[in-house]
């Protein structure tokens, strides 16, 4: 979808739908190529971008299509119908925006970088472009945020069952409640002592440089080592997960140390494979998750 042909030809078949609705037999009878594309890359590419639906047998406009058709010129309509695209389809490179115009482009595959450089967003400096790029690098950061709270709730979750497993009684899922306590799951010991365990969980799906990555804020690290009994939770979302059971003293040496005036507030914990194999107390395996 992301070819400039393509887009232009929407724009020419949006253009057409304002001044005149037709329905879906008389545009797929009487094209085959609409501006440049044919006219099933445009029918789809309009359909799948929410720029046209479907009613009744006939194509009409979106609030989206009207926005691009508000746009003055096939430069800045074409703006309008990249970030759309973005926002609809979460392309793998999208996710590069928050780190910057010049790092993102680097990693463009070539039909992209031709449609940033007809909508002239590859170097300009002008207002309009600069909050397009802060615009798309806010939603950048917010899907990735979305993205890191999915991944936590699948190792939270995970965490819930294996309690039950271990102990043969329900966990509370505190977090779902509140984010404020510094833990995510309230246990107890075993199965034979109810003494109350807080688990603060941590998850993660990639190696970075060779390593998992965590992080761990001050509230969370105060919590547990105040705490009498207290443990992580270290979630490797593998095919099969894995767990790696931490108390605060074997993760002490992983965490920042205050200097004078300043203080850490949220630590990254880089743990290799071996590292954690090392350490770690135990490693079930948990093949499903309902």
């Amino acid at each position: 979808m992301f070819s400039v042909g393509i887009l232009y030809s929407v724009q020419h078949f949006l253009t057409t739908l304002e001044k005149n609705s037709q329905s879906a037999f008389q545009i797929n009878e009487s094209f085959q190529l609409y501006y440049v594309a044919t006219i099933e890359q445009v029918v789809n590419t309009s359909l799948e971008n929410e720029w046209v639906i479907l009613e009744n047998g006939m194509y009409k406009l979106t609030t989206k299509s009207k926005e691009v058709l508000s746009a003055k010129g096939y430069e800045k309509r074409l703006r309008i119908q990249l970030k759309h695209m973005i926002e609809t389809l979460k392309p793998t490179w999208f996710s590069l925006f928050h780190r910057g115009r010049k790092e993102a482009i680097r990693y463009f595959p070539p039909e992209v970088l031709q449609c940033f450089d007809e909508a002239d967003l590859l170097y300009s400096y002008n207002s309009d472009v600069i909050e397009w790029w802060d615009y798309l690098s806010s939603f950048s950061r917010k899907n990735m945020e979305d993205n890191k709270l999915i991944i936590g709730r699948q190792g939270e979750r995970l965490s819930v069952i294996y309690e039950k497993n271990r102990t043969g009684f329900d966990a509370n899922w505190v977090s779902v409640e509140s984010n404020l306590l510094g833990y995510d799951i309230l246990s107890r010991k075993s199965s034979t002592c109810d003494e109350k365990l807080k688990i603060e969980v941590k998850s993660t799906k990639s190696l970075e440089s060779g390593k998992f990555n965590f992080y761990l804020t001050r509230n969370e690290w105060d919590l547990a080592i105040n705490s009498i009994n207290h443990i992580f939770h270290f979630w490797i979302l593998e095919e099969n997960p894995k767990l790696y059971v931490y108390n605060s003293t074997e993760l002490k040496d992983y965490i920042p140390v205050d200097n004078k005036n300043g203080k850490w507030q949220l630590a990254k914990i880089k743990i290799n494979k071996m590292e954690l194999e090392q350490k770690c107390r135990f490693s079930p395996t948990i093949k499903t998750v309902k």
